[in-house]
């Protein structure tokens, strides 16, 4: 499906994927697969011959990773897979306020001698001191951008759904990709010092309704008026549908209708690099 794996992409500002894996050879049959994936706000339409402008982000995604049929050597060890969890260290301190208030009357009988008058003021006076104690707790958390959610797509694929955890949008990274790799792989050929080595693939999907479109700008809206007739930000929006299908398809990206909210798209693909 696409024959350059890593040349740049159209939606390389989308979401940027480096893979890689240690390369195959007599001494090593099993090796951990690293995928790091980035995403960011993508400003598109920036070049002369493109006939709108928009700001693009993913709202959602998934990571997945490819052995092609044809990779029969291929064995991902199931026990090596990354069942990732939300991380969340949580810190507490606690502030202590003390009140100090003086209530009642603090006093003595006057026929009493100085001693016993000296006493009963220090004993009202004390009697008269309201003391509170206050605690206030404060709670700080470090929590990651992206949360993913590991499950296998109706393929057979290990894949990773990642959602933000604040916002409405992706951005970051989802993972440490050097200290945490997505899975590990055993090549299970005999000799490994011949023949061309396998391949595995790191693919980034979404569905259409994923795609967060804005600041849609058609240059020139004679162009389009001829193919469009719907007027305002329906017009704006086939608009940049259409340049991000053309561009998808130059490509060779897969994707359905992207008239269509559940429509899939493969956003970026890459071969892992072995090292």
């Amino acid at each position: 499906m696409v024959s350059n794996s890593n040349r740049a992409r159209i939606f390389a500002d989308v979401v940027s994927v480096d893979a890689w894996h240690r390369s195959f050879d007599s001494e090593c049959a099993v090796a951990d697969l690293h995928a790091d994936v980035i995403f960011q706000e993508a400003r598109v339409g920036g070049e002369a011959a493109s006939p709108v402008r928009f700001r693009l982000r993913l709202r959602r995604a998934e990571v997945v990773i490819v052995i092609p049929e044809t990779e029969t050597s291929l064995r991902v060890l199931k026990d090596s897979v990354a069942r990732d969890a939300l991380d969340t260290e949580v810190t507490s301190r606690t502030r202590v306020a003390r009140k100090t208030a003086m209530s009642g009357e603090a006093g003595g009988s006057l026929s009493a001698a100085p001693s016993e008058i000296k006493g009963s003021l220090k004993a009202g006076a004390n009697a008269g001191i309201e003391e509170t104690r206050t605690e206030e707790t404060e709670t700080e958390s470090t929590q990651k951008l992206i949360v993913a959610t590991q499950s296998k797509t109706i393929d057979g694929h290990y894949r990773w759904q990642l959602s933000p955890t604040q916002g409405e949008h992706l951005h970051g990274r989802g993972w440490d990709a050097a200290t945490e790799p997505r899975l590990k792989v055993e090549d299970r050929r005999s000799d490994r010092t011949k023949g061309i080595s396998p391949t595995i693939h790191v693919e980034v999907r979404c569905k259409r309704e994923d795609l967060i479109i804005e600041d849609l700008h058609v240059k020139d809206e004679a162009r389009w008026k001829k193919y469009i007739g719907r007027p305002g930000f329906e017009k704006r929006m086939a608009a940049a549908e259409s340049y991000i299908r053309s561009r998808l398809s130059e490509e060779g990206l897969e994707f359905g209708e992207l008239n269509e909210d559940f429509a899939d798209i493969t956003i970026a693909s890459v071969i892992c690099d072995p090292t």
